[in-house]
């Protein structure tokens, strides 16, 4: 039996994307790693439910590469779950929640209180002493504390202090 290249693109068209076909295009379209690519294509269910997350994705302002991981490292049941509320979800634990100013200023001067060492360090060049201050800060305010204020506010406490 022959066939000509019409019936053999048409049969193409009427076969599902193989598994390495779609990895290839999510490295490609996507940009995501090959690593990332080949979890996400393991199965048709995974892989069709990220690219519904992604169609979605537009308004929320995510990237490809965000939905990927939290697919990877959260393992939602995605026959639990709706592309609409994993979206949801990933855009929440991203929210950076705003403190007033006041409750701030209480929080880092307890930590700085509680921490005179690691101001010690970081007078004498020890960055990684400002990280360790930014994680007390955290803990106190909240993971979804807006870092950056965090940090303006002690390196400011800090440079005040003699």
């Amino acid at each position: 039996m022959v066939f000509d290249q019409t019936r053999i693109s048409k049969l193409k068209a009427q076969i599902c994307e193989l598994p390495d076909e779609k990895s290839a295009r999510f490295i490609k379209q996507y940009g995501l790693s090959p690593y990332q690519a080949e979890l996400l294509t393991e199965t048709k269910e995974m892989a069709d439910f990220f690219e519904q997350c992604l169609t979605l994705k537009v308004k929320q302002s995510l990237t490809p590469e965000t939905v990927a991981n939290w697919l990877i490292n959260k393992k939602p049941d995605i026959r639990q779950t709706v592309p609409a509320e994993l979206v949801r979800q990933i855009v929440v634990s991203k929210e950076v929640t705003a403190v007033n100013e006041q409750e701030l200023e209480k929080i880092i001067e307890e930590v700085l209180a509680e921490n005179p060492k690691a101001i010690e360090d970081y007078k004498k060049g020890k960055t990684a002493a400002l990280g360790f201050l930014i994680g007390q800060a955290v803990k106190k305010l909240g993971p979804q504390t807006d870092r950056a204020a965090i940090t303006q506010k002690l390196q400011e406490s800090i440079n005040s202090r003699s």
